[in-house]
């Protein structure tokens, strides 16, 4: 230490013999820190750009499919050499109905899908009801029973991937 307080190798401006000065360093510290900053950044990016899914959206059209029959109706009726013949209404055991949604399929551009609503896919089961004139069969309609629903389908639209920061 000198007398003012200060150690002697603070106040030294110049190197001890084989040392590198402070500036001599810094300047060879910049290209081995831009060198590390851009395969940091190349890393990143590509990173980022593995994160696009790369798909888009195929709309499915709505689908109605009739399941199975049941014959609905009276019988065939003779009274008195008159003969009574109903029409006979074909019921379905069960309806599918299924809206229209979207899938998710590959694509080649830089584009992911996005779920903006969901719908449900349903099956009608219909019975047979028979309408009655006093004790004499009349008719028969097709009957709503119940409603299953069966899968929950997306809504989806195809949107570009974020950009890169």
């Amino acid at each position: 230490m000198d007398g003012g307080g200060r150690t002697a190798d603070r106040d030294r401006r110049w190197p001890v013999e084989g040392e590198v000065p402070i500036r001599e360093r810094a300047r060879e510290m910049i290209p081995r820190s831009f060198v590390l900053l851009l395969a940091t950044l190349l890393s990143s990016l590509s990173l980022t750009a593995q994160d696009c899914p790369r798909t888009k959206a195929k709309t499915i059209p709505e689908s109605v499919t009739f399941n199975g029959r049941q014959d609905c109706g009276t019988p065939t009726l003779e009274i008195g050499g008159v003969v009574i013949r109903p029409n006979k209404k074909g019921c379905p055991l069960f309806v599918s109905h299924v809206p229209e949604h979207e899938i998710e399929e590959p694509a080649t551009a830089n584009t992911m899908v996005d779920v903006y609503a969901q719908t449900t896919a349903k099956n009608y089961f219909y019975t047979c009801e028979q309408s009655w004139f006093l004790i004499i069969p009349w008719g028969a309609n097709c009957a709503l029973q119940r409603i299953v629903h069966t899968a929950v389908l997306g809504r989806m639209t195809t949107v570009p991937c974020p950009p890169i920061p």
